[in-house]
This record gives structure tokens, C-alpha cells and sequence, in this order.
């Protein structure tokens, strides 16, 4: 069985999954379009059928971001006696902590994921 995640940033997206060299598609790589995104999902849950030209934009490559929602993401969880966990989790290697919420509705999900998904606000700069 085959699992792959495709997480949203807010300058495209992430495309990860276990790899296999004979498939030839890395472990993680960004996609800057849900089309792009769904080129390499086909590319690695129908390997065989190989495409007849690669997409010219979808080519495996690093990015370089300074981007402050690389690698954000959230997950909900209903629980059993009303309300939802909110689980972030952030880029555990920028220093980033793993911080769970409770919201009692779905309104404070929606605030708790407005809070998760907003970028923090420029460094105001010095002028003389």
C-alpha cells in the first residue's frame, strides 16, 4: 500500500511519500500547483504508465523559501464527549512545537486554524 500527503504552503505545495528509487520520484518535493501536485501523484501511484513528455514545470526540485508557513500544518480530531482537538504541527526542525487545542465548536476550529495558517507579521523595519 501506498501513502503520499500533499500539504499545503502558502507558496505551493509539499508531495511526500515512502520512495522508491525505481519509481524515480523523491521522497518529498514541492509542487507549485495542484496540477503539478497531481502530475507526481500519478507518477507514483501509476509508475508504470509513464508519461509521454514531463511536464515542463514539473521537474524535481528544492526550493529555497523563507516562507514562515513551510511546512505548517494542522490536523482535527473529533472527540467522543463534544468538541475537537486541534493538533498544529509546525516545522519541528525551525524549532517549532507540536501545540494541541481544544475548541468546543466548530467556529473555534475555525479560528484556531485562521490563527495556525496566518503568517506572522513582518519584522517592522528601522528607518533614520
Amino acid at each position: 500500500m501506498t501513502t503520499a500527503t500533499v500539504k499545503y504552503i502558502s507558496n505551493g505545495f509539499t508531495v511526500n511519500w515512502a520512495g522508491s528509487q525505481a519509481v524515480g520520484v523523491p521522497a518529498s518535493l514541492f509542487a507549485a500547483s495542484i496540477a503539478e501536485a497531481v502530475y507526481w501523484l500519478g507518477r507514483i501511484f501509476d509508475p508504470v504508465a509513464q508519461p509521454a513528455a514531463l511536464r515542463s514545470d514539473a521537474v524535481p526540485r528544492v526550493i529555497v523559501s523563507n516562507d514562515p508557513l513551510l511546512g505548517q500544518q494542522a490536523n482535527v480530531i473529533d472527540i467522543a464527549s463534544g468538541g475537537f482537538l486541534v493538533t498544529q504541527l509546525p516545522n519541528i526542525t525551525a524549532g517549532g512545537q507540536i501545540v494541541e487545542t481544544f475548541a468546543p465548536t466548530m467556529d473555534g476550529v475555525a479560528d484556531l486554524l485562521t490563527q495556525i495558517f496566518t503568517p506572522p507579521a513582518a519584522a517592522a523595519t528601522a528607518t533614520k
